[in-house]
């Protein structure tokens, strides 16, 4: 079924759905697939877990460490 979306943000467009559907299925919803062919025989997969500590409003959580390695300071 196509659902519609630009080129090149197939990835994305799925993501956004299973996250969506996830959010909206609640905490027994545990895991969620996707799936998508590339062409030519190729494919990706992805499967999500949903975290323990999941809060129901606001899923960001603040950094305490915004450097790309440990080190820095």
């Amino acid at each position: 079924m196509a659902i519609g979306h630009p080129l090149g943000a197939t990835g994305a467009r799925c993501v956004a759905t299973l996250l969506h559907e996830m959010k909206k299925r609640g905490k027994d919803c545990r895991y969620g697939v996707i799936s998508m062919c590339i062409g030519t025989g190729m494919g990706a997969a992805a499967v999500f877990e949903r975290g323990d500590s999941v809060d129901e409003l606001c899923n960001a959580r603040k950094g305490d460490n915004l450097f790309l390695s440990k080190d820095a300071r």
